[in-house]
Parts: C-alpha cells; structure tokens; sequence
C-alpha cells in the first residue's frame, strides 16, 4: 500500500501556535497574577497586623518602646514580610525590623500601614514591605506549569490529529491510489469496500467504484467484441488463405503480387524457356465410350499426375484444353536447367502412362511434343483472368506434338542441343509442319530412370479426392 506522511509543517504550525499561546497566557498571567497575589498577601498581612496592634495599644499608650519590639518579631512568621516599621506619636520615635537599613533595600515594595488607634486617637502606625520573590515564583512556577500543560495538550492534539489524519486521510487515499493502480493494471473488477472516512473522500471512492463498474461492463463488451472480430479474422484469414490457394493454381505468385499491387499485369517475355505439349491419342474415339462422369474421372487422374510431376521439376501448368496439356518451365518459377527439366518432365509423363496402364482399366496412351525457345507472359481478359503464354515457340510446340506419335517424345532441335548427356535422341529428319514449313525433329528418350519419380505414390495423389481449397 502506498504510505502518505504527515506533513513536518503541520507539527511546526501546532507547537508555534503553541509557543505564541504560552507567551501570551504567560503575559496575560504574569500581569493579572501578581496584583492578585499581592492583594491576596496585603489582606493576609492586614488581619495579621489588625490582631498585633490591638496588643500594642497599652504599650503604645505609655509609649513604651522597649515592650512594643518583641510584638513586631511576630512578622518574621511570615516569609514574604521583609521590613516593618513602628512609628509612636507620643514619643514621635520609630522602630525597625528587623533593622533600620531594610526600608532603604525595599523601597518600592510597600505593603501596608496599618494605624495604632484607641477609640479615634491615633496613637503610632506600622507600616509593613515586602519582598516579591515568592509571589515571583510561584507566577513562575503557574507558569512552567501552564506550558507544560498546553504542551501536553498539544501533543495528545498532535497525535490525535496524526491518527485521525492516518485514519479518516492518509489510509483511505492509499487504497485509492493502490486501487486506481489496480485499475491501470487492468483489473476492471477492483472496487474500494467502505473506508471510514471523511465523507468527501467517501465520495471519491463511491464514485470510483461507479466508474470500475462502469469500465468492466465496456470491459466485457469489448471482450466480447475482440473474440467476434478474432473469430471474424479467422474466418477472413481461413477464406483468404482459400482464395490464395485457388489464385495460385490460377496464376503463377508473381502474377498475383503484381496484381495485389497495381491491379493489372503488365506482359513480361521470357527467354530460354522449355514448353511442352502432351495429347492424350484417339481420345474423341475413346471418351465415347465412357459415361461422362467416368471420363472426367480418367481425365483428372493424367492430368492431376502431369501436374506433380510438373511440380517436382520446377516447371508450371499453362492450361488444359480438353484433353490437350501444356506446361513451361523457366518462366515464373526457378529452374536451373530449364530444358533439361522439361525433357524430365516429358519422359515422367510418358512413363507414368506405361506405368498405369498396367493396372487400369482404361489403356491411355500420350503423344508429346517439347521445344525450346521465349515466350511473352500475362494476363488475359477483364472479366475471367486466365494467365497464358505466347510467342512462335508456343506455336512450334504444338506442331511438335501434332507431329509426334503415340507414347513418343517430338522435340526440336533446339531443345536437343540444351538438354544434357543424360538424354539420348534419335534424328528423324526435317518433317513438313502446318503452317511453319519442315522443321527437324528427334525423339528422346532417357538413358535412366529418373529418381525423383515415385509413380506409386504419383498415382495416389492422383486418385484422392478433387479439393479445390488444397
């Protein structure tokens, strides 16, 4: 809990205040005091000296002087007598106690005279002083005593204030404090229980209070709003991931970061690029005799396979059409040896086929054609995107595979001259095709079996269900 402390200057302002009123009862009193005590001891000393001068009176009227003395020692009884004179009008003689010299030592302490009278006659007077030393102290001492008096009042005031201020203050503000720190901490439930104390601050902890209550309710509101937008975030991140999944079966990444940045796709050309046309032979002849479902089934098969075996060598599906297949390598995609992997990928395909129609019903065979040469990249349409490549290569590609024959490789020229020894052709000769003239041709064949094809688990991969979403 946070302590407070009592101020040092409100202790100062309590003993000043304290001091001053000390001065000024000691002034008040020392004033009204010692013309109090020295009436109160001018009575005393007048009883005492109307009672002696009744037994003065015979021998004050034989005027004996010497029986008169004795009487006067009567005054020694009392301390704060210190003179007294006897005046006799008979023998006009005065007398002294306790000698002649103590009228002169108190001069202006006077106390009282008092006459020696019988009946009207005067008969001599006696005239007493005094000393004010115990009037003195005793002021004094009333007074030491008034200031230890106001001191220990002062201090059960100071500590009667500490405990109150401790009490009904300091304490109440520290849990308020400690409670607002709980509050910044984040604890909206943090209330303040009943302080017993003034009821301002009181007030201040009700209305704190008010305020927690009112911060857990828009607490839990907000709570409650978070989790709906995490859970809507999920679903959007769940829905993007979806939508990205099917955009990158759609268009290569790079296309769609451009897409994502500017909203269009600007054509990009693209050389040293291995294509590849594949053809499933006597498919129009074939399909008629499959239901449709059937037939899309085989379809989806060759081709979910052509794909992973396109994937495996870096390579990209272009577009189907029908039962027509074409794919690149060296484009969108890394390929360190782009014709090479695209020879790869014809002798894969080419040997899944053999490697299926071991066991499947339908017997498929396929005619490719594979070159090598540029293309131009990009978008096509407005409404329906689709990525396409173009350029002459694409076009001598086609008629490689046009010219090709049933489970065979038609490759160009210059494909043959970029792909590596491990490749083995055989010349065929300048062969006449549509609308490009002859063009010399090879069939390839691969020395040895490729090992980065599993065509078992090729083939599984390619039965599971069709999930567009991955």
């Amino acid at each position: 809990m946070i302590r407070l402390k009592l101020p040092v200057q409100t202790f100062l302002i309590l003993f000043v205040i304290g001091g001053i009123l000390v001065f000024l009862g000691s002034l008040f009193y020392s004033k009204t005091s010692y013309s109090y005590e020295r009436d109160r001891l001018a009575v005393k000393i007048a009883t005492a000296s109307v009672r002696l001068s009744r037994a003065m009176i015979p021998s004050a009227t034989k005027g004996d002087i010497a029986a008169i003395k004795p009487i006067l020692s009567a005054f020694a009884g009392t301390p704060e007598v210190t003179c007294v004179t006897l005046y006799l009008k008979k023998k006009k003689i005065t007398e002294y106690w306790p000698n002649a010299e103590c009228v002169e030592e108190n001069p202006e302490l006077f106390l009282h005279k008092q006459p020696i009278r019988r009946g009207v006659r005067v008969l001599g007077e006696v005239v007493i002083y005094f000393t004010d030393d115990f009037i003195n102290q005793e002021i004094a001492d009333m007074i030491a005593a008034i200031a230890l008096g106001i001191a220990f009042l002062l201090t059960i005031l100071s500590i009667t204030t500490l405990a109150a201020q401790q009490f009904l203050v300091i304490r109440p503000i520290s849990i308020i404090i400690e409670a607002l720190n709980a509050l910044q901490r984040g604890a909206a439930n943090h209330r303040i229980k009943d302080l017993g104390a003034t009821p301002e601050i009181t007030s201040i902890a009700t209305k704190f209070n008010e305020m927690a209550s009112d911060l857990e309710e828009k607490d839990k509101v907000l709570f409650e709003r978070s989790n709906e937008l995490a859970l809507n975030n999920e679903r959007l991140e769940v829905e993007k991931e979806k939508l990205e999944r099917i955009m990158l079966n759609t268009f290569p990444k790079a296309t769609i970061d451009e897409i994502s940045k500017s909203g269009n796709v600007v054509p990009k050309k693209f050389s040293q690029v291995g294509l590849l046309f594949a053809d499933l032979v006597g498919f129009t002849k074939i399909s008629s005799t499959f239901e449709t479902q059937v037939l899309f089934k085989e379809l989806n098969e060759v081709f979910t396979a052509f794909d992973e075996i396109v994937r495996l060598h870096s390579g990209e599906r272009i577009k189907t059409s029908g039962d027509a297949y074409f794919a690149i390598t060296g484009a969108n995609y890394p390929c360190s040896d782009t014709a090479g992997s695209i020879a790869e990928i014809a002798c894969g395909m080419r040997d899944f086929m053999r490697f299926r129609n071991q066991s499947a019903p339908a017997k498929w065979e396929v005619r490719i054609g594979i070159h090598y040469g540029s293309v131009v990249g990009g978008v096509v349409g407005k409404t329906k995107f689709v990525y396409d490549v173009f350029g002459d290569s694409v076009n001598v590609c086609s008629r490689l595979e046009t010219s090709s024959l049933p489970m065979q490789i038609n490759a160009s020229r210059d494909l043959v001259k970029a792909i590596p020894s491990h490749f083995e052709s055989e010349e065929r000769g300048a062969i006449q095709a549509k609308g490009k003239g002859k063009i010399e041709m090879f069939f390839l064949e691969r020395k040895q079996v490729d090992p980065k094809l599993d065509f078992e688990k090729i083939m599984e991969t390619s039965r599971r269900k069709l999930n567009i979403f991955g």
